[in-house]
């Protein structure tokens, strides 16, 4: 659970320098592993032109 943690705040803080006015820190630490992914698509997917980040972040949520 503590690797999943560190792991959200890592992307969670990426989000936040890619676009910190529509995102703020405590809506993205409440939101579920789940609807942290839809961010993670729209925001670091669409600045890296690469799902890869997506991709096995999806991963460990479904494990």
């Amino acid at each position: 659970m503590c690797t999943l943690n560190s792991s959200n705040l890592f992307i969670i803080e990426n989000i936040l320098k890619i676009d910190s006015k529509n995102y703020n820190k405590l809506d993205l630490i409440n939101k579920t592993f789940k609807n942290l992914l839809s961010v993670i698509d729209e925001i670091i997917t669409s600045v890296t032109q690469n799902d890869k980040i997506s991709i096995i972040f999806n991963e460990l949520v479904n494990i």
